[in-house]
């Protein structure tokens, strides 16, 4: 049974990598510096370009999307699969809280792949124009959309944390509070992690055919990261976006991902 499930799930994913249309540049000692220089990641044509392209996930008129692109199959990566299906064998019908997790991307790529008793819901965390658009236009029985995590989280809890991290002012402290608060499941994915274990601050460009944006990107700390989670086991750590090595000429880093379960 698992043999099947397992390759349905690596036969769905697509092998693309990180579209060459994004650089980065700079070494910016505060996050006001970088910002004052960049466009903003809450632009108006960002939310705009995701609505058209989620819309088309969510009538199955397209199979993937990943930052507004469109794609045949899903994006939805091999690792985050794999620890929500060990999630849900180890503690049963999982609570989802995918922070940063656009319009409901990945609940509607993935859906195909889990029954609909797999979780009780799958909580969005966005920006409040995101959690706007979203309760108006993609709520249903399963996918919410909020603005914050709830004051605990109980241990069913998963938490996605997918190509967001480097996009916050301050990411150390949303681990601190994930774990205080009581994560039992955390899965990071796409993340850059410096190569030579030291946090960077740079201007990230996105350029056509994704969208025109530039806005702060961290190139984490491996270490520090490791650090949020004394009180976890690190059950798996992986490379994403295989072969993608991001480099200028203050720094280069590497995308990565750790997959954390609470200790009892």
């Amino acid at each position: 049974m698992f043999k099947k499930i397992f390759l349905k799930i690596f036969n769905s994913f697509d092998k693309e990598n990180i579209s060459p249309s994004v650089s980065f540049s700079g070494n910016f000692k505060s996050w006001s510096d970088a910002l004052n220089q960049c466009k903003g990641y809450n632009a108006k044509n960002i939310l705009e370009k995701t609505h058209e392209t989620c819309s088309l996930l969510r009538e199955k008129r397209i199979g993937g999307e990943q930052d507004s692109v469109s794609f045949e199959t899903s994006q939805v990566s091999y690792q985050l699969v794999t620890s929500l299906y060990y999630s849900y064998c180890k503690a049963g019908k999982l609570s989802i809280f995918d922070i940063g997790g656009s319009l409901g991307s990945t609940y509607y790529q993935s859906q195909s792949l889990f029954q609909k008793d797999f979780y009780e819901f799958w909580n969005v965390i966005e920006q409040n124009h995101y959690v706007e658009l979203g309760k108006k236009d993609y709520t249903d029985e399963k996918l919410k959309f909020i603005s914050v995590l709830p004051k605990s989280l109980g241990p069913n809890s998963f938490i996605i944390l997918s190509s967001v991290l480097q996009f916050l002012e301050h990411p150390f402290k949303l681990l601190e509070q994930i774990t205080r608060k009581g994560a039992k499941y955390v899965l990071i994915d796409k993340t850059p992690i410096s190569t030579d274990g030291r946090n960077y601050l740079s201007i990230q460009k996105v350029s056509p055919p994704i969208y025109d944006a530039s806005y702060p990107a961290w190139h984490l700390s491996e270490r520090k990261i490791l650090k949020a989670f004394l009180n976890y086991q690190n059950i798996d750590s992986f490379n994403s976006h295989l072969g993608i090595v991001n480099q200028t000429k203050h720094f280069s880093s590497t995308y990565k991902g750790y997959f954390f379960v609470k200790n009892d």
